[in-house]
């Protein structure tokens, strides 16, 4: 490599990723408090929320990424980011304002009730979560790695 030429591992915003950590975190703890403390009817805010506000969060840092370095638009890590903002994000809003058929269509594979929405949108909230934090651990240990040898 050559001296002054960027590796891979140094575009990973470190402090962005961090501060994206830190609001899913908060977001899964929020929504683990709010889901068994309010009742059915006022469940719906939180499952209207917590996808919106997890996909922006996930818009958020790809934008970030992407403004950063224009070549980050090549990273899968990216495209994963944006994938989830509209499957986790915008694709679990069908239950709230979906017509009845798209609402039956979808219960057709897997009924899905209020609480339950909100225990799936923990789970990729918490699943969303773990896959950037290994990212950003696997980025720091690479970073320490080619520190090392170099």
């Amino acid at each position: 490599m050559t001296p002054g030429m960027k590796t891979p591992s140094s575009d990973v915003p470190v402090r962005a990723v961090q501060a994206y950590l830190g609001f899913c975190l908060l977001l899964a703890v929020l929504q683990i408090v709010l889901t068994y403390a309010l009742s059915l009817g006022d469940i719906k805010v939180v499952n209207f929320l917590v996808p919106l506000s997890l996909s922006a969060a996930n818009l958020l840092l790809g934008w970030h990424m992407v403004s950063r370095s224009p070549m980050a638009l090549w990273n899968p890590f990216v495209w994963f980011l944006l994938a989830s903002s509209l499957y986790y994000g915008l694709g679990q809003t069908v239950h709230l304002f979906g017509n009845p058929d798209t609402i039956e269509r979808v219960n057709s594979l897997y009924v899905v009730d209020a609480v339950g929405l909100a225990r799936t949108n923990l789970l990729h909230t918490v699943g969303i979560l773990s896959i950037v934090g290994t990212y950003l651990i696997t980025g720091a240990i690479r970073r320490l790695a080619l520190h090392r040898s170099g």
